[in-house]
């Protein structure tokens, strides 16, 4: 079961609104997948160190064999040889490299995948929380808008929940539009936090009004 399709499960039994403990359980299948990743990539290099420990053995003495031999056949055969077991090496090392790329591009999708919300598309509140504990370490200024959904439970409770998420991918796609180039998370449940970095609160309070002035006056409409 993918991610997204564990959430849609918990939606549409009403067992997910971006809580702590779903979230967790998430973050923990990502972990399990990491964790594998990582053995994979153990396992990748111990061959790799072996192959290079043969190589060099089979060099040492085939050089052993040159220094013994003055026969100019004999000297032909062990150099090519040496040659095959050169290019055996390379194909291996290839191969590696091949692998562990391969890893790494999983590697980076599992980490997109973990901070991402797969509802909204925004990042999630583990994304905010790294960027936020980085911007408190450093000395650059910055501000930071909550934002929430007023009486969403009302628009579930009329028009359940399918409709909710909707409206939720809606407000997220507009906030975004509205705040860029600031970063939009999504916080949890109908919650958002915008990250404006650089600029002054008063600005930072025009670009939330703005926002708040777009989507304010916009219609969703259920076109079924």
């Amino acid at each position: 079961l993918r991610p997204a399709t564990v959430e849609r499960i918990l939606r549409k039994h009403g067992l997910f609104g971006g809580t702590p403990s779903d979230a967790a359980k998430l973050l923990d299948d990502a972990a399990q997948a990491l964790r594998q990743q990582a053995q994979d990539l153990s396992t990748i290099v111990e061959n790799t160190v072996a192959a290079t420990g043969q190589f060099n053995h089979d060099i040492a003495q085939s050089a052993k064999q040159i220094s013994g031999r003055v026969d100019g056949g004999q000297i032909l055969n062990v150099v090519q040889a040496m040659v095959k077991r050169a290019a055996d090496a390379e194909t291996q090392l290839r191969r590696s490299q091949e692998e562990i790329e391969a890893l790494r591009q999983n590697l980076d999708e599992a980490r997109a995948d973990a901070d991402t919300d797969s509802l909204t598309g925004l990042p999630n509140r583990q994304a905010a929380n790294r960027i936020l504990q980085e911007l408190d370490k450093g000395s650059a200024p910055y501000s930071l808008a909550f934002c929430d959904i007023d009486h969403f439970k009302s628009i579930n409770d009329t028009y359940g929940h399918p409709v909710g998420d909707r409206v939720l991918k809606f407000v997220a796609q507009n906030l975004r539009m509205s705040c860029a180039p600031h970063a939009v998370y999504r916080w949890g449940g109908e919650e958002f936090i915008v990250v404006m970095q650089a600029i002054p609160p008063h600005e930072a309070k025009q670009i939330i009004d703005g926002a708040l002035h777009t989507i304010g006056n916009k219609t969703p409409r259920l076109r079924e």
